[in-house]
């Protein structure tokens, strides 16, 4: 399918991301994205009919649960006097 999007987070090799690092990939149809299975990403939505195939290589020597995937959160910051979190560092 033509303009299909993914976003992802270059350089978030880890369990918290920049929301502000975001970029938003399009692929068209006959496009193949590899990345590192650790690379946060997400897809994104659509308005019409769209197909993804998604798949992942297992590597031996390193566990990984069928069906899995990780969790990643945004990373945030705590405001000192009121406790709101935030997605940027306020100045």
């Amino acid at each position: 399918m033509d303009d299909t999007f993914i976003h992802v987070y270059p350089g978030s090799f880890n369990n918290q991301v920049e929301r502000s690092g975001r970029r938003t990939i399009r692929l068209n149809a006959g496009h193949l994205l590899l990345f590192r299975g650790d690379l946060a990403h997400n897809g994104v939505g659509f308005d019409r009919f769209n197909v993804r195939l998604h798949c992942f290589v297992l590597v031996r020597g390193i566990p990984q649960l069928p069906d899995s995937t990780e969790a990643v959160v945004m990373r945030s910051f705590q405001c000192n006097r009121c406790t709101e979190l935030f997605t940027r560092e306020l100045n």
